[in-house]
């Protein structure tokens, strides 16, 4: 038969302080606290129409939706003032009646604000969209942004993204969205 030492209750508390001790020093740095991320709803949408068309169902070269967009973050510099971000927008498109070829290209925004929603940096970015011989295709589009905090940590910002639209693709959205 095993004989196991008796291990009083002190003894216990002493070891698993230990334990936590040594292991709170292996630990490693939090994560960074990344900006708030959205797409702007009136913008999350493009259908694009032929040049020239009445815009009706049979004219649409293409409509992409961004369904939705995430990040991951990182500090550096001096008191970890320069935040980079990864952003990754999610999109869905299909292609219209009217688009001849393959290929569709659209742009879209990132827009840096602050809590208070004052635009601290905005930058557009073209996309082509290849749709092969598909009628739908499913695109991850991966930016990279770059600032310098001011005041905070990234938790007093926000990320905004959306496709960039022209006035009568902003009211063509509204319109449906009624």
């Amino acid at each position: 038969m095993l004989k196991f030492p008796k291990v009083t209750i002190a003894a216990a508390c002493a070891l698993a302080a230990a334990v936590v001790l040594t292991l709170a020093g292996c630990s490693t740095k939090p994560a960074a606290i990344c900006p708030r991320v959205a797409v702007l709803d009136q913008a999350s949408t493009i259908t694009k129409f032929a040049p020239g068309s009445a815009a009706t169902g049979n004219d649409i070269l293409y409509r992409a939706d961004i369904t939705r967009v995430d990040t991951d973050c990182k500090y550096s510099g001096s008191g970890n003032a320069d935040l980079e971000a990864n952003l990754r927008l999610y999109i869905t498109a299909e292609r219209g009646p009217a688009l001849r070829g393959n290929v569709a290209n659209a742009d879209y925004f990132v827009v840096v604000t602050d809590r208070g929603g004052v635009v601290l940096a905005k930058r557009t970015f073209p996309l082509k969209i290849d749709f092969g011989n598909q009628q739908a295709v499913n695109l991850t589009e991966g930016t990279w942004q770059y600032f310098r905090l001011n005041r905070g940590g990234g938790a007093g910002y926000e990320i905004w993204s959306g496709w960039q639209l022209t006035d009568a693709e902003l009211q063509y959205n509204r319109a449906l969205n009624k």
